[in-house]
């Protein structure tokens, strides 16, 4: 498996991936301290951190990275809003780059920051993740899939019945991927190769975890699993 989750909720979130040749971040949303501490203090052993957005349960530890020779790409809009644009390397959604043996390709999620998820190959491997968080939907269709992680943040009849205000329920609407639409992308890909499936970015009052897993399972026969 390439993907391994280390944080995943509003608090911070940071993700790894490695094929035994390289290893990269995927986000880096955690003060920097508890970043080290969750990587076992093996900063070091990484080639890139590739971030989504702005938001600091993203990218809180961009800069402490830069400072210590860790490239870090996101989109020009990330960077600027970070303060980092000299230092950080920019990503342009359907252009692809590489960090050694990972070829990546951005592409854009619909949130309400500028934001981009990633598709990871391993030359390696031959292995396909497709990773997307903070974002209402993926109209994309991926070829090769063998890893998906992706939001699955609530479901609308809990959304909806909920006593939140009516424009706090439309923001998280427009911008958090529900239970339903996450299965339309499912559907709409082929998954013949997935091995694995990560349910990302869950609510805790507006999600179910093991509901969620089960109705992803059922759906697909795919092992899955809540980060």
């Amino acid at each position: 498996m390439l993907f391994h989750s280390k944080a995943s909720s509003s608090a911070g979130n940071l993700y790894t991936v490695s094929d035994g040749k390289t290893r990269i971040l995927l986000e880096c949303g955690l003060p920097f301290p508890k970043l080290q501490k969750a990587l076992n203090f093996e900063l070091s052993d990484y080639a890139a951190c590739l971030v989504t957005h702005e938001h600091k349960d993203h990218c809180k530890a961009a800069a402490e990275l830069l400072k210590r020779g860790i490239a870090v790409w996101c989109p020009a809009a990330t960077a600027a809003a970070l303060g980092i644009e000299a230092e950080a390397r920019a990503v342009i959604p359907g252009q692809m780059f590489h960090v050694d043996s990972l070829a990546v390709l951005p592409f854009e999620c619909k949130h309400d920051a500028p934001c981009v998820g990633y598709l990871i190959h391993s030359a390696e491997t031959r292995e396909t993740l497709v990773y997307a968080t903070d974002t209402m939907y993926l109209p994309n269709r991926f070829a090769g899939l063998t890893e998906i992680a992706v939001e699955c943040n609530h479901s609308r009849e809990s959304l909806l019945a909920c006593d939140l205000d009516e424009g706090t329920k439309q923001r998280i609407m427009e911008n958090h991927m529900s239970l339903d639409t996450f299965i339309g992308f499912l559907q709409a890909n082929d998954l013949s190769r997935v091995e694995k499936i990560w349910l990302l970015h869950m609510s805790d009052a507006r999600g179910d975890a093991e509901g969620f897993r089960r109705a992803i399972q059922e759906e697909t026969g795919i092992p899955t699993e809540v980060c």
